[in-house]
């Protein structure tokens, strides 16, 4: 498409943007953990081969309603970005299984990341 078509599609208000979406690895997360100890462990947000050739970026930021998950990094901006975490197994008896859910707040829309953990004795 030429230049003078771009201009005349965007002067017809005809726009073809589409977000990047983002890809999660792994997609969600199994966290096993001991009595009174702390689980670390990682998971990577990353954008589509494609969306990187493009040139484009992601901004955004964690969030997380259980006090007990903690990142080292709550915002980020990039291509690729490896959230690391750590999850506070602290007066959790053993047997217990919880299940929650990771926000990713971004310019290109709003997603989750499922977890659970499951405390064992230590």
């Amino acid at each position: 498409m030429t230049m003078e078509k771009k201009i005349e599609e965007f002067s017809k208000e005809k726009f073809k943007f589409e977000l990047p979406k983002p890809v999660f690895s792994p997609a969600s997360l199994n966290i096993t953990v001991g009595t009174g100890a702390k689980a670390a462990g990682s998971f990577k947000v990353s954008l589509s081969e494609e969306d990187i050739l493009r040139g484009l970026k992601l901004r955004g930021y964690l969030t997380c309603l259980d006090y007990r998950m903690e990142f080292d990094e709550v915002s980020f901006a990039g291509q690729e970005k490896e959230v690391r975490y750590i999850f506070d197994a602290s007066f959790i008896e053993a047997g217990t299984r919880l299940n929650g859910v990771i926000r990713l707040i971004s310019d290109c829309g709003e997603y989750s990341i499922p977890y659970e953990v499951e405390v064992r004795k230590k």
